[in-house]
């Protein structure tokens, strides 16, 4: 299930040793924030190319499928020992909810006793397409996607201190609209305003929950300006009036809790 692809032996004292699972697109601008910070990454992902990419940064890199029904516990154990977990493992809306029950079930068996912090990446995708203001508790869990709620259960039952950040659609780097879009015909209902989060604002919340007190907790993360998505195509204001009901992700709740301000305030800015 799993193979080492570690960097070999560390030469420096670092500040901790971080573990990131499921280490795709987000999660490497993770690690690399992090190696940046004097940390020490451990990071798992499902492909050997992938891995020896993120031992080339200066990660201890391991192949892991959490399909698998094969624990490897020496490697389970490795990450059992590190100061902080980040689990990033793709929680898919479209996936089976059988299949990412047992995905999330051999996070937990992996992580089995774990005692230290950690943080769940999922999504506002969650939530359903309604047009209101949509906060944490706006919402019964069974009005909630119910793959992606029961992914949430899973790990809330088995690491409960783990603070979940439910993301907004991520933007930034090479994540930019006009990359999906040619022009603003190919966008459906282009007035309809973005629930959208830059990546190192998300970065920036995880360091800021690692030095906190703040435990077993559910935020949304998303950036506070909500122009259309016709606006954030074309990287300016249209100055378009939005009528009072739209689907619009509330992150107050961070916001004034951790507390924290958001470095990318409005996705129109996004680069």
């Amino acid at each position: 299930m799993a193979r080492n692809h570690g960097t070999g032996t560390q030469e420096k004292s670092l500040e901790m040793k971080i573990g990131i699972l499921g280490c795709g697109w987000l999660g490497k601008k993770l690690a690399q924030c992090l190696l940046a910070d004097a940390h020490e990454v451990y990071t798992s992902n499902t492909r050997a190319s992938k891995a020896q990419e993120l031992v080339h940064m200066g990660c201890q890199s391991y192949v892991v499928d959490f399909l698998s029904d094969d624990i490897d516990m020496e490697i389970a154990q490795t990450f059992q020992s590190l100061d902080y977990i980040v689990m990033s493992v793709a929680v898919s809306r479209r996936a089976a909810i059988e299949r990412q029950e047992k995905m999330f079930g051999q996070v937990i068996q992996f992580l089995e006793g774990y005692v230290g912090n950690t943080v769940l990446f999922t999504t506002t995708g969650i939530y359903p397409q309604e047009n209101q203001r949509i906060k944490e508790n706006t919402y019964r869990d069974n009005q909630l996607h119910p793959t992606v709620r029961t992914v949430e259960k899973i790990i809330q039952g088995g690491l409960p201190q783990t603070n979940i950040l439910r993301l907004s659609g991520l933007l930034g780097a090479d994540r930019i609209m006009s990359h999906w879009f040619h022009e603003v015909s190919q966008i459906s209902n282009p007035d309809d305003p973005v629930n959208h989060v830059h990546y190192e604002d998300v970065i920036a919340i995880v360091k800021k929950l690692m030095q906190s007190d703040i435990r077993g907790d559910i935020f949304n993360v998303t950036a506070p300006e909500h122009p259309t998505k016709k606006e954030v195509f074309l990287g300016k204001s249209t100055q378009i009036t939005h009528a009072s009901k739209h689907r619009i992700i509330d992150g107050s709740k961070l916001e004034n809790k951790l507390p924290y301000t958001y470095i990318h305030q409005d996705p129109i800015h996004f680069k």
